[in-house]
């Protein structure tokens, strides 16, 4: 083998390895970018609330929603909505599907429109909120109810500014226990 022949065969090799290197940096992207959205904002939501007995008549509602930026991109939004929703009153009788197998309950009390008895929304200038990745940061609320109410929903939402068009977000619900 003469060095020319050598040498076109180390350039065929070269062009080999680099069309082989960019179809590997492609499936690559594909799948950290497009499959598992790498590039998007993810963000985790937690619901804490304490319950203290004002007097005998009214109670305080206290919310702490723990939002958890767990992307590699800063995460900001521009609006974050609460409702508190009343399940059961002190003064209402039992629902019947409570008394049904839990499961079927369950999917029966997501579908239950219940009354709101409480809003709270927070709006934000773009920019004005935001999470740097791996950080977290907290929303505060509170909120008076009476003492005969006893079982309550909330409801979060928190926009992501990427679907503004559809008005998509992350969102979390809990029921909550007053008695």
């Amino acid at each position: 083998m003469t060095i020319a022949n050598f040498s076109e065969l180390a350039q065929g090799i070269s062009a080999l390895a680099t069309t082989l290197a960019i179809i590997v940096g492609a499936v690559w992207t594909y799948f950290m970018f497009v499959r598992k959205r790498i590039g998007m904002p993810k963000l985790t939501i937690q619901l804490e609330t304490e319950v203290l007995k004002l007097n005998n008549d009214e109670r305080l509602v206290s919310i702490m929603v723990q939002l958890k930026n767990t992307s590699l991109v800063l995460f900001g939004s521009e609006r974050a909505e609460l409702r508190v929703l009343r399940v059961r009153s002190a003064n209402q009788s039992e629902y019947p599907f409570l008394s049904q197998k839990k499961n079927a309950a369950l999917e029966l009390i997501a579908a239950i429109e219940w009354p709101q008895i409480h809003k709270k929304e927070w709006l934000w200038q773009t920019g004005q909120f935001e999470i740097e990745p791996g950080e977290q940061d907290v929303l505060y609320t509170d909120f008076v109810v009476g003492s005969q109410l006893e079982l309550i929903k909330l409801d979060i939402f928190v926009a992501n500014p990427n679907k503004k068009k559809n008005d998509l977000g992350w969102v979390a619900t809990k029921f909550v226990n007053l008695t």
